[in-house]
């Protein structure tokens, strides 16, 4: 899926995770696709994984978005975490006091 802002986000299965890879700006239009990808993605059992790397910019509704997710998946005891998130969206986590609330794992690309 993808939009005039460069978004794109895609679904895969990597190792026993699901991935929703994200690419490109995330804002209140692309909310949606974003939402709809997270739930093609959650299936029971499964570690639910955001892959930020490639995320240009994300705003407060993608980080709402991003944090319902959170809620719901923890809640049904589930693992959920964002993977690399790139310096914009570590900002805007920090500028919105997410940062310590939603689980980051930065893995070691090298």
């Amino acid at each position: 899926m993808s939009d005039s802002n460069g978004f794109r986000v895609r679904v895969v299965d990597v190792e026993g995770e699901s991935v929703v890879e994200v690419s490109g700006e995330i804002d209140l239009h692309a909310r949606t696709e974003l939402v709809t990808a997270i739930g093609q993605a959650s299936t029971a059992g499964r570690r639910l994984v955001i892959d930020l790397s490639e995320t240009t910019f994300v705003d407060s509704a993608a980080l709402k978005a991003l944090l319902d997710a959170w809620r719901a998946w923890a809640a049904d005891g589930h693992e959920f975490l964002l993977r690399d998130p790139s310096p914009a969206v570590v900002r805007a986590l920090e500028i919105t006091s997410l940062a310590d609330a939603l689980p980051v794992e930065n893995t070691d690309h090298s």
